[in-house]
């Protein structure tokens, strides 16, 4: 769907479940914070959207189980933090880290962290920029 209105969308109704293949703008990904009962975010974005454009979303949809931004967005230790911070029911999460441009860093330490934190849940990260030093 081209140019998704995101936003419209999110203000428009009570979203509990978004899967989405597109482009996305980073007004569209942010305005998701108004969608307080959102649980489940699965996005595939090309091109993929700013880190930033996910922490109001990770801040406000405190509901969220299951999180798959593998090919949306390089997971980093803040958005990592930020899903520790105000997420409690993690079930699920999916997540890349593929370096490069102004992205933020993603460390061992954090995810370990995040893996420890979330012991029940599903989680797969990937760090590419680690396994291209390998």
């Amino acid at each position: 769907v081209p140019a998704v209105p995101l936003a419209a969308i999110a203000r428009a109704c009570d979203l509990r479940t978004l899967m989405l293949r597109g482009a996305v703008e980073a007004a569209g990904i942010e305005g998701l914070s108004q969608c307080s009962n959102l649980e489940v975010l699965r996005l595939m974005l090309e091109p993929r959207a700013p880190q930033d454009s996910f922490m109001r979303v990770f801040t406000a949809c405190r509901k969220l189980r299951i999180i798959d931004i593998y090919s949306a967005t390089d997971a980093s230790d803040q958005i990592l933090g930020c899903i520790m911070l105000n997420i409690k029911g993690l079930e699920d999460f999916r997540g890349s880290h593929a370096g490069g441009g102004f992205c933020q860093a993603l460390s061992e330490i954090v995810v370990d962290a995040f893996q420890k934190h979330f012991s029940g849940a599903r989680i797969f990260i990937h760090n590419r920029v680690q396994d291209s030093f390998l």
